[in-house]
C-alpha cells in the first residue's frame, strides 16, 4: 500500500506541469488569431491616426485649387478649395498633395498651396480690399513676398500671428499695396511687358504703413517657373509720397530725347510706366515717364503743356 502511495504521489506531481503547459500553450494558440484580427481592424486606423498626427496645416493660396481622387492632372475632381482653405497635408510629391480636406482625402496641385507664414504674409500684402481685387494672380503675390523678405520687410501680419509663427513680434519695417478709388488715373499696379521680352512684367507701389515711404518696384517672371522664381528689374523710393503709376501704352506719344538728344514728342517703341498723382489738379504736379532703354529704365519729365 505505502508503494502503491508513493507511485500515486509521482504520478500526481508529474502530471500538473503537463496540463499547465498545455493551458497556456493553448491560451497562447488562441490569442494569436484574436491578435490578427484585432491588428486588422486597428491596424488601419491607427495607420491614419499616426497619418493624421504627422501632417501639417497648409493653405490653399489660389483663387481656388481643383480636389482630385488620385495625383494625376486627368484624374477625377472631386470639388474645389477656395482660398484660405487649411488643409492637412499628408505628403508632397512631385505636383500634387495628399491632403485631408473635409474629413475627404484627395490631391491638390502642391503649386498653390503653402505654409502658414506665406499665407498669412499674403493675406497681410493689402492694405484694403480693392487692391486685393487687383492683384488676382498667385504669382504676383507670391512675387511680392520674395521681394519684402529680399529687402528685410514684411507685410502687416497680425502682431499675435507674428509671435505664434515666429515666437516674436517682428520689428521689420511692413509694407503694403493700397489702391486708389475706382475711376482714378493713378493707381498701384499695373501689368505689361515693360522690358521688350514678351513676357507680362508687374509693376507696383509699396507703402510703409508708418512712414508713408513708396517703394515703386517692377518684378519679372521666370518663364518656365513663374510662381517661384521672380527678380526685381527696377526699384527706387518715389520721391513724392502722392505719387502713382498708370500705363504708357507703347505706340503713345511722350517726350523723351531723340538722337540728337533733343526732347520731341516721340511714339515709345515698348511699354512703359508714368507716374503721377489723384491730386488735384490745380497743384500742377508735373508727369514722368518711366521706360526700358534696353539697359536700363530712364526717367523723363513730361510738361503738361507739351504732353499729348
Amino acid at each position: 500500500m505505502t508503494e502503491n502511495s508513493e507511485d500515486f504521489g509521482v504520478e500526481t506531481t508529474q502530471k500538473v506541469p503537463k496540463d499547465k503547459k498545455k493551458v497556456i500553450g493553448g491560451l497562447l494558440l488562441g490569442a494569436i488569431p484574436l491578435l490578427f484580427i484585432i491588428y486588422l481592424v486597428l491596424g488601419p486606423v491607427l495607420h491614419i491616426l499616426s497619418k493624421d498626427l504627422q501632417a501639417k496645416e497648409m493653405y490653399v493660396i489660389s483663387e481656388f485649387v481643383n480636389v482630385r481622387a488620385t495625383s494625376d492632372v486627368n484624374s477625377l475632381k472631386m470639388g474645389k478649395a477656395e482660398y484660405g482653405t487649411k488643409l492637412l497635408v499628408y505628403e508632397i510629391k512631385g505636383d500634387f498633395a495628399e491632403v485631408l480636406i473635409d474629413g475627404q482625402k484627395g490631391y491638390v496641385s502642391s503649386e498653390f498651396i503653402a505654409d502658414p507664414p506665406i499665407y498669412y504674409a499674403i493675406e497681410g500684402l493689402f492694405g484694403d480690399d480693392r487692391a486685393d481685387n487687383l492683384v488676382t494672380s498667385t504669382k504676383y503675390k507670391l512675387g511680392l513676398i520674395r521681394y519684402l523678405e529680399s529687402k528685410g520687410y514684411i507685410s502687416n501680419i497680425p502682431e499675435d500671428i507674428q509671435v505664434q509663427l515666429f515666437g516674436q513680434k517682428s520689428k521689420k519695417e511692413v509694407y503694403q499695396i493700397f489702391s486708389e478709388p475706382r475711376g482714378s488715373h493713378f493707381n498701384s499696379s499695373v501689368f505689361a511687358d515693360f522690358d521688350g521680352d514678351f513676357q507680362t512684367e508687374a509693376a507696383f507701389v509699396l507703402k510703409n504703413i508708418k512712414t508713408d515711404k513708396k517703394i515703386l518696384v517692377i518684378l519679372a517672371f521666370d518663364k518656365k517657373e513663374p510662381l517661384t522664381i521672380s527678380k526685381a528689374i527696377y526699384e527706387n523710393e518715389m520721391e513724392k509720397p502722392w505719387y502713382f503709376i498708370k500705363l504708357a501704352k507703347k505706340g503713345t506719344k511722350y517726350q523723351i530725347p531723340n538722337k540728337n538728344k533733343k526732347i520731341e514728342k516721340t511714339k515709345i517703341p515698348i511699354n512703359g510706366l508714368v507716374l503721377g498723382t489723384n491730386r488735384s489738379k490745380d497743384l500742377n504736379d508735373p508727369e514722368y515717364l518711366l521706360i526700358y532703354n534696353g539697359d536700363k529704365f530712364d526717367i523723363y519729365e513730361q510738361s503738361k503743356e507739351e504732353k499729348k
